[in-house]
């Protein structure tokens, strides 16, 4: 429903990704396994340092 990207403050290569979903099946059964979106983790995880799980944090609550 939502995606904003943010940059951080003081810190250049960081990025902070906003999603909105109607619901969490929504991200992992669908989402994730659209083409776009398995071609962007590949890429994502050749980018990162270490696994790309400890860079995704999710919250449900504000």
């Amino acid at each position: 429903m939502l995606f904003d990207l943010y940059t951080v403050d003081d810190q250049e290569d960081t990025l902070a990704v906003y999603e909105h979903w109607r619901k969490e099946s929504d991200v992992w059964d669908i989402h994730f396994n659209q083409p776009y979106a398995v071609k962007t983790g590949k890429l994502m995880e050749e980018a990162v340092i270490g696994d790309l799980k400890q860079y995704m944090n999710f919250v449900t609550e504000i």
